[in-house]
């Protein structure tokens, strides 16, 4: 991938309290608010040498597996793209990348009705079922410019345009109106996305979609409370999708000593909240999305494999907690010594959470904790490096 950049997709947060940007901005504008699907970020990125496909974290080589997307995603999106990318350029033709961003979903659907893929597929994520194929849904473009290299995406308007124009399933609209009213739109209701495919549904209440993303027609930006440029975007999530639970998470922080020097009642105190705040976001859901992200580990019991998706799975729960600037604010006052302690704890419940998760694959074989203790040859993260 010589002489391309890549850039992933902004995060999308779940809520809007730690926002900078006044509230009549946000009421000013347009939303829209879609179907979040429960499946793998993915990206087709279009430039002069083609399109190639990216996971969250990077582009694709060409060994890697990712759920088996080339049995089907080229042949269904690779010339599509082009289309929706020369299009582009006709009307525009300084831009110099199209990033087509959307959702790696599908594999399985358990109606009699409809015949298994011809093609052996495996699950992107459970808990939802969709096609008995791998499919692309995509749900935002963005580009880049000689004028402007900073990627800016489309107003979503001139999006829905575009997918519609190339053929491409999209996250349509399910409301387009005020802030307050996006925000209050209801989650919990069935996934549209199999009738969209043309697929029989399931019977009611049993195929629930993940939850909504809320976001302005037009994109809007802003200055965190870390001086960083970032998106105005919004996810709601059922509970049983939501990555961070605290009721029932059954983790008892340990007695920890302070250190010299600071109140030590209060010092405890914080050091337990943060071993509470992390506690919560160790969750079966935070796992599988770390997973999604990387694609499932061809072998979770092979040497060093199970300690690179602890050390993955660490890295997602603390850098949520730290995405809060009430939580980062307590990062720092613990100092060293505290953070240290909530890393053993996090790094505690990581290994139970991973054991839990693979134990249907165990049967007399090592845990993955255990196949990660023996190919921990190198020191864990230092606290807070995310």
């Amino acid at each position: 991938m010589a002489g391309r950049k890549f850039e992933k997709y902004e995060k999308i947060t779940e809520s809007a309290s730690d926002w900078t940007i006044k509230k009549s901005k946000l009421n000013g504008v347009q939303w829209v608010v879609t179907e979040k699907v429960h499946g793998a970020n993915m990206c087709l990125h279009c430039s002069p040498a083609g399109v190639a496909f990216c996971k969250r974290t990077g582009f694709l080589e060409p060994g890697d597996p990712f759920f088996g997307y080339r049995s089907f995603l080229p042949a269904k999106c690779e010339a599509k793209a082009l289309h929706l990318y020369q299009a582009l350029l006709a009307e525009q033709p300084t831009i110099t990348t199209v990033w087509i961003f959307g959702e790696l979903f599908g594999g399985g659907y358990p109606h009699p009705d409809v015949p298994q893929s011809a093609i052996p597929v495996q699950l992107v994520q459970s808990g939802i079922y969709y096609s008995p194929e791998l499919e692309f849904y995509s749900y935002d473009i963005g580009i880049q410019t000689v004028e402007h290299p900073q990627r800016e995406y489309l107003p979503y308007t001139k999006c829905i345009d575009l997918f519609r124009a190339n053929g491409f399933l999209y996250a349509e609209p399910l409301l387009i109106g005020t802030y307050d009213q996006a925000l209050a739109f209801p989650v919990g209701f069935d996934s549209h996305v199999p009738a969209r495919l043309g697929l029989p549904t399931l019977p009611p209440g049993t195929n629930k979609a993940e939850g909504i993303v809320i976001k302005p027609v037009t994109a809007l930006w802003m200055e965190d409370a870390k001086g960083e440029r970032r998106r105005v975007i919004l996810k709601k999530k059922i509970p049983q999708f939501a990555e961070k639970q605290y009721d029932d998470n059954g983790y008892v922080p340990p007695a920890v000593t302070p250190p010299a020097g600071k109140d030590a009642a209060a010092l405890r105190g914080e050091i337990q909240a943060l071993q509470y705040e992390l506690g919560a976001r160790v969750t079966r859901q935070r796992l599988i999305n770390v997973l999604s992200k990387e694609g499932h580990i061809a072998d979770i019991f092979a040497r060093g494999e199970a300690l690179r998706l602890l050390n993955l799975f660490c890295d997602d729960a603390r850098a949520d907690l730290l995405e809060d600037p009430a939580m980062a604010a307590m990062w720092g006052r613990v100092g060293p010594e505290g953070q240290a302690a909530c890393e053993a704890g996090l790094r505690e419940q990581t290994k139970a959470a991973m054991d839990a998760y693979y134990a249907p694959l165990l049967k007399g074989r090592r845990k993955p904790a255990q196949a990660q203790a023996q190919a921990q040859q190198e020191q864990p993260p230092e606290p807070g490096d995310a």
